[in-house]
Order: C-alpha cells, then structure tokens, then sequence
C-alpha cells in the first residue's frame, strides 16, 4: 500500500508529500518541498529512504522553496555550459564548411590533372 507522508513546511504551513509505493520502499518521491530542506532530508533519513525525484505541482513560492537555490545554481552552469558550447559549435562549423570547400576544390584539381594525363596520352 502506498505511504504518504505529509509536513506543513514554510511560514504558510504549505504541505509537502513525502511517498513511496509501500511501508518498506527505498526510494521516494517528494512532492512541493516549500521549505526546511533539511526537516524534509531528515525525514527521508528517519523512514530509510533515498528521494528519487522531485515533484512540483506549480511554482508559487510556497511550493518551490526547498529546491529554488538548487535550480538557480543549475541555470547558472547551464548559462556557463553555453556560453562556452556556442562559439565551440560555430567555430566547428566554420572550419567544417572551410575544410568541404577545401575538399572539393582539391577534388576538382585531381580531376583536372587526371584529365589533362589522359588527353595528353600519360595515362
């Protein structure tokens, strides 16, 4: 039977879902952690289980507390990650289209020389 276990978080007392698929699961989900991360963390400990995944059922305030330091340090090296990937794919791109230009423009040549070996009789 499914455990559901629910903490008023916050200075609203917004409720917060601890549940698992039964009394004795390991892992756990947690749902609109509000606030007092670590009251959640440790109740997680108490009952033995690792949160899997985190749950928010919309992005009020009162909902996402727990995890908003979380999420702004992840949009942060998300930003860092492209402010480096972007040049890298154009300069890649660049080089990519210089190098297939490159490859024809060699590839007509060999068939120039070849041309010019044959019509002269060299081949």
């Amino acid at each position: 039977m499914t455990d559901v276990r629910s903490f008023a978080v916050g200075p609203i007392q917004e409720n917060a879902y601890l549940v698992r698929a039964s009394g004795d699961a390991t892992s756990a989900l947690l749902i609109d952690p509000g606030e007092e991360p670590q009251r959640l963390l440790e109740a997680a400990g108490a009952l033995g289980v690792q949160i899997e995944a985190i749950l928010l059922t919309h992005c009020h305030f009162d909902h996402i507390g727990a995890v908003a330091p979380g999420v702004a340090e992840a949009l942060i090296a998300t930003a860092a990650a492209l402010s480096v990937a972007i040049p890298a794919v154009f300069g890649y791109n660049l080089f990519a289209s210089r190098l297939n230009r490159f490859d024809s423009q060699l590839e007509g040549f060999g068939s120039a020389v070849i041309a010019l070996a044959v019509r002269d009789g060299h081949a």
